[in-house]
């Protein structure tokens, strides 16, 4: 079985460990496994995005969760009563840490 460098990139094991201070500040994973074979600038493009989404979920910042997602994002486990597309992760990210909240 052949793994693809993005596949190996953006497994980041133990996924993202640390919060952000701020929203500019992207929150870094603790483990990042990837291809040896990506330069700097390949492996911070593959990883940008799921840097962005995590750090949504520490600060609630939905510029970043906006960032991040796809217009035409798809949530294949959405639950019931949840909104299909980005807003649905920003529907559910409400709940959670409100002191974020601006």
């Amino acid at each position: 079985m052949k793994t693809t460098p993005l596949l190996l990139a953006l497994a980041l094991s133990a996924f993202i460990g640390t919060s952000a201070a701020s929203a500019e500040q992207l929150v870094q994973p603790t483990t990042l496994i990837a291809d040896t074979r990506l330069s700097k600038s390949a492996l911070e493009s593959l990883t940008l995005a799921p840097r962005r989404y995590d750090t949504f979920w520490h600060t609630g910042d939905e510029r970043l969760a906006k960032a991040a997602l796809s217009p035409t994002f798809i949530d294949h486990t959405l639950p019931k009563g949840r909104t299909q597309g980005p807003d649905g992760p920003l529907m559910a990210s409400k709940p959670f840490a409100p002191q974020f909240r601006t």
